[in-house]
C-alpha cells in the first residue's frame, strides 16, 4: 500500500496524500487542503470567508452542535436525541461525498483518521461505503475505505512525518518513517539526528535499535 489518501477527521478537517510512499506537496504545499474543497455550493459559511467548504460539513466542529465533546454527542445519540441522530446522518453523507470526490481524482486507499474515526461502528462504515457506491461513476467496490484503528497514533505519525519531510527536508518515505517510529518509540527516541543516522544505516541495509548492541537487518 504505497498510495494513500488520509482524511483527518479532527476539530478541523485535514489530510495528506501519499504517492509511491512520498508525501505529495506540489508547488506551494497546498495540495492537501481537503477542508476548503467546495462540498456544497452556496452552503454554510466557512472561517476562510467562502461558503460550502468541506470543513463546514466533515469536521468535528461541524458535528458537535451544542455538545461539548464527542463522548457527550454519542451519549445523546445513543439516548435517542433526534438532533444528534440527524447530524450524524448528515455527517456520514457529506463525508461520503468528500471520499468519492477524492477517490475520483486519486484512486488510492482512503484511510479515515482523527478523533471521529474510533467512533465509527460497522454500521456507520457500511453506510459510508453504501453512500460512496451510490455516487461512484464506475463501480461499487468501496473496499478501499479503511478506518484508522489507532487514529490518534496515525495522526501523530503523519504530523511528525510532515515535519521531518518538509521542514528538515529529509529524504524519507512514509513507510520508512513508520518503521523508524516503531523502532524508536521509547521516550526521547525521535530526534532529527537519530533519524539521519537511521536513514544512513538503512542505506547500508542495517538498522541499530535503541538499547540493542546488535544491528538488525530491515
Amino acid at each position: 500500500m504505497k498510495d494513500v489518501t488520509y482524511i483527518s477527521l479532527n476539530y478541523h478537517l485535514g489530510g495528506a496524500i501519499i504517492v509511491d510512499g512520498q508525501l505529495l506537496t506540489a508547488t506551494t504545499g497546498k495540495s492537501e487542503t481537503f477542508e476548503h474543497m467546495t462540498l456544497v455550493p452556496g452552503g454554510h459559511d466557512c472561517y476562510c470567508g467562502r461558503q460550502g467548504c468541506a470543513e463546514c460539513y466533515c469536521s468535528l466542529n461541524s458535528l458537535l452542535g451544542d455538545s461539548d465533546n464527542l463522548e457527550e454527542f454519542f451519549e445523546k445519540k445513543s439516548a435517542g436525541d433526534t438532533g444528534c441522530i440527524e447530524r450524524w446522518e448528515d455527517y456520514l453523507r457529506h463525508l461520503s461525498i468528500l471520499i468519492n470526490n477524492l477517490h475520483m481524482v486519486l484512486e488510492h486507499t482512503v484511510i479515515l483518521g482523527g478523533h471521529v474515526a474510533p467512533y465509527f461502528t460497522d454500521e456507520d462504515l457500511s453506510k459510508i461505503r453504501h453512500y460512496v457506491a451510490e455516487r461512484s461513476t464506475f463501480d461499487d467496490d468501496t473496499s478501499y475505505i479503511i478506518p484508522g484503528n489507532h487514529a490518534d497514533i496515525i495522526f501523530r505519525i503523519f504530523c511528525l512525518f510532515i515535519i521531518f519531510h518538509i521542514f528538515f527536508r529529509l529524504p524519507i518515505d512514509i513507510f520508512t518513517f513508520v518503521r523508524y517510529y516503531n523502532i524508536n518509540k521509547r521516550k526521547g527516541g525521535r530526534t532529527t539526528n537519530q533519524l539521519n543516522l537511521y536513514l544512513k544505516s538503512k542505506e547500508r541495509g542495517t538498522v541499530q535499535c535503541r538499547g540493542q548492541s546488535k544491528l538488525k537487518r530491515v
